[in-house]
């Protein structure tokens, strides 16, 4: 079995959250007596592939971030010691990276922490589908029609929805190629980093060959107060599956 470890980017702001979060940063938003990001961290510590966790968070989050792996009792002894992130989510991916080096993993799971419910059978397909390729990554089908359109807003074409999918996270490379990929973007300019939305991108930009397993809706990413209300639900409701971040 490889030497799988997580890497949790805990390190954004949340700006579309408005005064959702009460000031915080969406990721320690409660969904009932537990932060987004404890659910986040939950289910990867139940994941028997896991071998530890590695959050990465914003430097004014310490007393936050300290909190919520309380609420994890034993089981955060298998979390290092979070590392800061940078100005851009490509910094603080890199920033992760550079804190694991020393462990030598075979992969690396890459997860947003404003992903709370991580059910294990994606786990266990993204781990799969990196052992025989450079990476894999979760997706849903596209279920609206997307158009491509030019700076004015008129439609330049509608794109085939069948080749198109929705991407999400956990997203599993090899440890070695994602690093090195990273390195090679490190230090260009903010503005620069910004066109790479994912880790994905960045392998594809250097070359590798990155497959698309089977995603699932419980990964919904809280972006938005309505997401934010759309998680409280599915909580106050009861998760489908004890595997995506259980109370």
């Amino acid at each position: 079995m490889p030497n799988v470890m997580a890497l949790l980017v805990a390190a954004g702001r949340g700006s579309r959250m408005g005064d959702a979060t009460g000031g915080s940063a969406k990721q320690y938003a409660a969904l009932d007596h537990l932060s987004v990001l404890t659910h986040a961290l939950e289910a990867l510590l139940e994941a028997d592939e896991v071998t530890g966790v590695q959050v990465v968070i914003h430097p004014d989050d310490d007393a936050l971030y300290k909190s919520s792996i309380e609420a994890l009792g034993p089981a955060k002894d298998r979390i290092a010691p979070p590392v800061t992130g940078g100005e851009t989510r490509q910094a603080s991916t890199h920033n992760g990276l550079h804190a694991i080096a020393s462990l030598q993993p075979d992969l690396v799971l890459i997860h947003d922490a404003a992903r709370p419910f991580l059910p294990g059978d994606v786990i266990r397909r993204v781990i799969a589908g990196c052992v025989s390729n450079d990476g894999a990554i979760p997706g849903l089908p596209s279920i609206d029609t997307v158009k491509q359109v030019d700076r004015h807003g008129v439609v330049v074409k509608t794109l085939p929805r069948d080749t198109l999918l929705r991407v999400q996270t956990p997203q599993a490379f090899h440890f070695a190629a994602l690093l090195d990929a990273h390195e090679a973007v490190a230090h260009t300019t903010p503005e620069q980093q910004a066109i790479f939305t994912d880790d994905a991108s960045i392998m594809e930009a250097a070359g590798h060959r990155v497959i698309v397993v089977e995603g699932d809706e419980r990964l919904r990413k809280i972006t938005t107060p309505e997401d934010l209300m759309w998680a409280r639900q599915q909580v106050a409701a009861g998760l489908p599956e004890a595997e995506s971040a259980t109370s």
